[in-house]
């Protein structure tokens, strides 16, 4: 909580306003972890992804490896169990890759660190 009030100045001296109070209450910027799949993990045919975003209003899921860099593949839907998003790892070929999800809120946005992954289909 904050208190302002201003003072001016004249040839004859100074005159302050009544103060005015006021909160500041800025929202945390956000915060983004991968929880699912777990590092190392092999994923085959439909899986779900999750992330915990505690302060966050959107959650993409961003995939490299083979010809992907840094693509979002997802937007994450906000649920009691995280962040999840159903993904069909037949919409890429076999090999290793990464995820790690970008969160979104008022004040900005973060990464998480990457995920490294097997598709084994």
């Amino acid at each position: 909580t904050y208190t302002v009030r201003t003072e001016a100045f004249n040839s004859t001296g100074h005159a302050f306003s009544p103060s005015v109070s006021f909160t500041v209450n800025n929202v945390p910027p956000p915060t983004t972890t991968v929880l699912i799949p777990s590092a190392g993990a092999t994923l085959s045919g439909t899986t779900y992804l999750d992330a915990a975003a505690p302060n966050a209003t959107t959650v993409e899921y961003l995939l490299t490896g083979g010809s992907y860099s840094d693509q979002v593949i997802g937007t994450a839907t906000p649920t009691y169990y995280g962040w999840l998003f159903d993904w069909d790892s037949t919409t890429v070929p076999n090999g290793t890759y990464t995820v790690r999800t970008e969160a979104f809120n008022s004040t900005g946005h973060a990464f998480s660190p990457s995920v490294s992954f097997t598709v084994t289909n």
